[in-house]
């Protein structure tokens, strides 16, 4: 048997069972639970068995960096027995999601039970007096119209009956008028009609009605205050029985920080490395001698709201009724064996009426009901899926741990000796005037490293402080702590561009060139007694490759190389590295000036055959501007010729026609007419030349290739 709890100090405690419908007043849930004999059991509000006082510590615990925690509880009970478990009302959630009974020893789970969470709203609107919306005094008089009551007013104590509330409009001063809210109360002698703004107290004189009041008042405050809920898990069975509860409900997430030793220089050996686990108990339990297993990854995980009742809403439909029996009036008669009786629907409508107008009509001729085939036909297809989550890596305690509740403590996971080096990183893409101290390190500890803070240890004396990444095993780590200030960088940048090809390919101009950047990092030891070793992270951009200098000690990705070199105690070392980036500029000929190309590009050492090519290109698309300006040309020509005519019409026609102005403006017109049909015929042959000229550009330029 485990050591026993008392009730007052553990709040998740065995407690004797008594009758179910006098322990709790809220509604029990059934919930079907996993036994050791696969059996579900609805827990039955009428059991009433005798248990014995056991006790179900916390055994196990398994923390996640997910934010939730597994929590495990065995123990031995004898007989019946209810288990009484306290949590905050935010975790009833998880737990209705998770938990796991099981009576390993024969014995069976009778149920989980735990106090309903209806909302607040519905609970109060099932009180004769709804309290839901902060009601007013007007609203409360008229939910209780009919009780009685005793009101305070100035002129003494008013009891009567509520008959309701109204408004009416009162005179103020400056002659307006507001409304006031009266309540009418029938009295011994008579209706009395009072401002509500006189009443000072009120009393209901209905006990039923003023406790209807109380309980709506308790229930706002109860929900304000009790935010702890209780969950009974009952266990059914004869004789001493292990049993075995599990659930999982939100966690803080348990945190590491490691400690690096540096071994003296002169002496060499491995580097320590030590590692804690940051673990706090925020519950009311203590946990005692639990195994403790720290799980990270990222498994999946959800809130889902199954504690608080959910109400479906119903259409209102009417109430079916028999359509009542109208006068009608009748034709004039057709014999009865006219009618069309040849329709099969209309004679099983015929027979169908006959049929529910008569005396037992429906037992009788029984409609076809809704098959088990019908439902699986209409039922939903499969709405989730399932699958693996990433990787999980597990560390478990060798011993168990004790933590109070509400304390925390530091865990040692980890103390081995661990691959590394001291090292100097620089950065090229910072470049301050001291590199870093570092170390690289390479995770031979035999577990993965979980994220988080070292501090580092120069032998007896504090260096500084880091941040390691997730390293699995293997992997290797480069960490700074402090600033190098015996070494001096300095970093020179040098580039230039320069132009490799000229070329047309297929009437495009394509013009080639090579960008290079030369950066030079140099490095200067002051310490006269102990080299460095020197790693510099160069950033490399999108497009560039290296082609000149040496090679990259590691290529961290695709933006980055790092470089190693030795600068020996009190020397110089310098790093030189080239990258180059090859462009292509492209210029569609045709929608391009040549002339423009050549004014722009010649100064590059263009090709004599690129620039011949280009300088016929220039004299074939100037011949097609050529005439395309004749066209222009006659075009507003012919504009100007079409106004004038328009002109002269005009004066014709106010002008005698037996003058010598007249006669000449018909002179002019016929000549205008004259000159219209010549520039109609110049036009056309213009553009028809245009054209020509344009098609020998293009075909120039299809199939044009130089350089």
């Amino acid at each position: 048997m485990m050591r026993s709890q008392q009730t007052e100090s553990n709040s998740n405690a065995m407690t004797p069972r008594r009758p179910r419908a006098s322990r709790r007043r809220g509604v029990t849930h059934p919930l079907l639970l996993v036994v050791s004999a696969g059996l579900a059991i609805v827990v039955s509000p009428a059991a009433a068995l005798q248990d014995r006082d056991a006790s179900l510590p916390v055994t196990g615990i398994t923390l996640y960096r997910s934010g939730v925690g597994y929590f495990e509880r065995q123990g031995t009970i004898d007989g019946d027995a209810t288990v009484r478990l306290r949590f905050d009302a935010e975790q009833v959630n998880d737990i209705l999601k998770s938990m796991i009974v099981l009576d390993r020893s024969g014995g069976r789970v009778g149920g989980v039970s735990y106090a309903s969470n209806e909302p607040l709203e519905r609970r109060l609107g099932s009180f004769a007096i709804d309290l839901s919306n902060s009601p007013r005094l007007k609203e409360i008089l008229d939910q209780i119209r009919g009780a009685r009551v005793r009101l305070g007013v100035p002129d003494g104590d008013l009891t009567g009956t509520i008959l309701g509330t109204e408004e009416r409009r009162q005179a103020v001063q400056g002659g307006q008028s507001v409304l006031a809210d009266y309540v009418n109360v029938l009295t011994g002698t008579g209706l009395r009609s009072l401002p509500l703004e006189q009443v000072r107290t009120f009393e209901i004189l209905d006990e039923a009605l003023k406790a209807e009041l109380d309980r709506a008042l308790a229930a706002l405050a109860s929900n304000r205050a009790d935010r702890i809920r209780s969950v009974d898990v009952d266990f059914q069975g004869r004789g001493a029985r292990d049993v075995f509860i599990g659930y999982v409900h939100e966690s803080p997430v348990w945190k590491t920080s490691y400690r690096l030793i540096l071994p003296d220089a002169s002496e060499g050996g491995q580097p320590t490395l030590q590692g804690w686990a940051i673990v706090e108990n925020t519950t009311d339990d203590d946990w005692r001698d639990v195994r403790l297993s720290l799980v990270s990854g990222s498994p999946v995980g959800f809130r889902m709201d199954l504690y608080e009742p959910l109400y479906v809403e119903r259409p209102l439909l009417p109430v079916p009724a028999a359509a009542m029996l109208r006068p009608k009036s009748y034709a004039a008669g057709v014999s009865r064996f006219a009618t069309d009786e040849s329709s099969g629907d209309m004679r099983q409508m015929r027979e169908r009426r006959l049929m529910d107008a008569a005396p037992g009509a429906a037992a009788s001729m029984p409609r076809r009901s809704v098959s088990a085939d019908d439902m699986a036909a209409y039922a939903p297809g499969t709405q989730a899926t399932g699958g693996e989550v990433g990787e999980v890596f597990l560390f478990t305690l060798d011993e168990p741990i004790t933590i109070e509740r509400q304390q925390s403590a530091m865990v040692p996971i980890l103390t081995s000796a661990i691959e590394g080096r001291r090292v100097s990183i620089y950065s090229g893409q910072e470049r301050t005037p001291h590199p870093m101290r570092g170390v690289e390190l390479t995770n031979s500890a035999g577990l993965d490293l979980m994220p988080g803070p070292i501090s580092v240890f120069d032998g007896p004396a504090y260096s500084g402080d880091a941040i390691i990444d997730h390293t699995p095993r293997g992997s290797d780590r480069l960490l700074s702590y402090a600033g190098d200030l015996a070494v001096r960088a300095s970093v020179e940048d040098r580039g230039e561009n320069r132009v490799e090809r000229i070329s047309i390919v297929d009437g495009v101009l394509i013009r080639s060139t090579v960008t290079r950047s030369t950066t030079t990092y140099t490095f200067r030891n002051t310490d006269e007694q102990r080299p460095r070793t020197m790693i510099v992270e160069h950033p490399v951009h999108n497009g560039w490759s290296q082609v000149e200098g040496p090679d990259p000690t590691e290529r961290v990705n695709a933006a980055l190389n790092r470089y190693e070199l030795t600068i020996e105690p009190g020397a110089e070392q310098r790093l030189r590295v080239t990258f180059e980036r090859s462009e292509a500029q492209r210029f569609t000929i045709l929608d391009t000036n040549p002339a423009n190309l050549i004014a722009r590009f010649q100064q590059d050492r263009m090709p004599q055959e690129v620039l011949e090519k280009l300088q016929e290109a220039a004299r074939l698309r100037a011949a097609v501007a050529d005439a395309e300006t004749q066209v222009h040309r006659l075009a507003q020509e012919r504009s100007s010729i079409e106004g004038d005519q328009s002109r002269l019409r005009e004066n014709l026609r106010v002008v005698d026609r037996q003058s010598e102005l007249h006669a000449r403006y018909l002179t002019r017109l016929s000549e205008q007419e004259n000159r219209l049909e010549t520039l109609h015929e110049e036009q056309r042959e213009a553009e028809r030349l245009v054209q020509e000229r344009q098609e020998a550009y293009r075909a120039f330029l299809r199939n044009l290739r130089a350089g």
